[in-house]
């Protein structure tokens, strides 16, 4: 089997409820999808999410990159080759979004034709359901408490990410008024957006440790390293790095000098199957609990996310996989199975989701194609 063509998608949607974080209000976002052809027939699809304060691309780098650099690169090659591919996008440096849209088309075309699952091609399901969670985005304390017992109420969720970033006694208002309204049984963590100096981010930590705070995701300034390792080492509670990581090598040395206690898994970052699997194992070894970390994707990359976490054993939180949004708001044919705040198995071969095509007109860019072999140092 060989890679025939490549098609580039890039989606740009609205948001239908906006979200509030420490800097800003996610009102629209931007994709790109992915369709890889072989010469058997077989399509498998994509797509990364990138928000370019975290992945550090946006759909205006990724098209083209994928389009004269990444795509030319792999065309010829067989899709079952994963990690040979990988060596060849290695070739050019970082740009991980980019690469987990390919990642991820390929795992979904070698589950097609072996007419598997991704995770029984990860090594199978370690579990029979998956607990889920939601975003609840920065406002006053009485709407936070409000939005979040709403979305407990109507899907059962076991977790929340409350979005805080203003003054120490504003947040912990929020963070205490949402406790207050839920009870004790969801778990509950925060988001500071690196608002915090290591010094400011501790003092409200251990205020709200007496609330069950779950852990604590990026509380520091994405450059400041030394001080996430610092809000690490001086509170009981768990602290996530985000934006300060982009790849495994990242993480790596994060983990090597204390700076991490639990990892927030994306698929657009570190990129795909191939480097999510890296990530999660260096974590296991080193007994840090993971789980499945939002970057608002759309259907393609949740069930990529779906199959990540059923297949291992590492997978400690609720995950935030948002299998409730609305078929309309999504841009593939397929719907989750849910169940009293938990995600089922995933059905069907490779990624078991397809693009709905009428519905991606209305938000589809210019459609991008390669066809034509060409070496990276060749390009």
């Amino acid at each position: 089997m060989k890679i025939t063509k490549i098609e580039i998608l890039p989606i740009s949607i609205p948001i239908n409820d906006p979200k509030r974080i420490a800097f800003g209000v996610f009102d629209m976002r931007a994709y790109v999808f992915v369709k890889i052809h072989t010469d058997d027939g077989i399509v498998g699809v994509g797509e990364t999410s990138p928000w370019i304060p975290e992945t550090r691309e946006s759909q205006e780098d990724i098209v083209p990159l994928i389009e004269k650099w990444l795509g030319p690169a792999i065309i010829g090659e067989n899709p079952f080759s994963i990690q040979k591919i990988w060596k060849i996008m290695e070739r050019i440096p970082g740009r991980v979004a980019a690469k987990c849209a390919i990642d991820m088309a390929l795992y979904d075309i070698v589950g097609k034709a072996l007419n598997q699952p991704v995770y029984g091609l990860l090594g199978g399901p370690c579990r029979e359901r998956l607990p889920l969670a939601t975003i609840v985005g920065l406002d006053e304390p009485e709407r936070m408490a409000e939005d979040a017992l709403l979305q407990i109420k109507e899907h059962r969720l076991k977790g929340l990410r409350l979005k805080l970033g203003s003054t120490i006694w504003e947040d912990i208002a929020r963070f205490k008024a949402v406790r207050e309204a839920i009870g004790r049984d969801v778990v509950l963590r925060i988001d500071l957006n690196g608002h915090y100096n290591a010094s400011d981010a501790i003092k409200l930590i251990k205020r709200l440790e007496d609330y069950d705070l779950s852990l604590v995701e990026q509380p520091v300034p994405w450059h400041d390293i030394q001080g996430l390792k610092r809000v690490n080492q001086k509170v009981d509670t768990l602290i996530q790095p985000d934006e300060v990581y982009y790849t495994c090598w990242d993480l790596s040395h994060l983990m090597s000098i204390d700076a991490v206690s639990v990892l927030g898994l994306k698929m657009v970052r570190p990129g795909g199957f191939t480097s999510n699997r890296k990530a999660i194992e260096m974590a296991e070894m080193l007994n840090i609990p993971c789980y499945m970390n939002s970057a608002g994707e759309m259907g393609v990359a949740k069930a990529a996310a779906l199959h990540f976490a059923f297949h291992h054993n590492n997978i400690k939180f609720p995950c935030e996989i948002n299998v409730y949004q609305p078929s309309e708001e999504d841009m593939i044919n397929e719907t989750f199975e849910t169940e009293d705040g938990y995600a089922l198995v995933p059905k069907g071969p490779g990624l078991g989701v397809t693009i709905d095509e009428e519905r991606i007109k209305k938000y589809l860019g210019e459609i991008r194609v390669c066809t034509e072999k060409k070496s990276i140092v060749n390009v």
